[in-house]
């Protein structure tokens, strides 16, 4: 799971709906836009709800390429949470896979 939003969301919320906890990975990054959460709260937030392996990053291209690396054949990765993170990750993930 890689995870950014603005701070007019309540990150338990969001964090909670995705079941976060239940993900293997959760990669937490600033939203481009001065209305992001940090990446650092939300990490807090995660681990807080139980997650084991929680990550922070200030840029979403370094969150989706440390997300992308650790991938197995199996696995599926979710961005999730500011459609400003959605929209940025678009192209950064079709450069990584490609």
């Amino acid at each position: 799971l890689v995870v950014g939003m603005l701070k007019s969301r309540n990150p338990e919320e969001l964090l909670g709906a995705l079941r976060a906890d239940d993900f293997d990975l959760v990669v937490c990054c600033n939203a481009p836009t001065p209305r992001g959460t940090p990446a650092s709260e939300l990490m807090k937030v995660a681990q807080a709800m139980g997650c084991d392996d929680v990550q922070s990053f200030d840029k979403v291209d370094a969150a989706l390429s440390y997300a992308y690396r650790g991938l197995r054949a199996e696995d599926a990765l979710l961005v999730a949470g500011s459609l400003y993170v959605v929209g940025e990750a678009r192209p950064v993930l079709r450069t990584i896979i490609a």
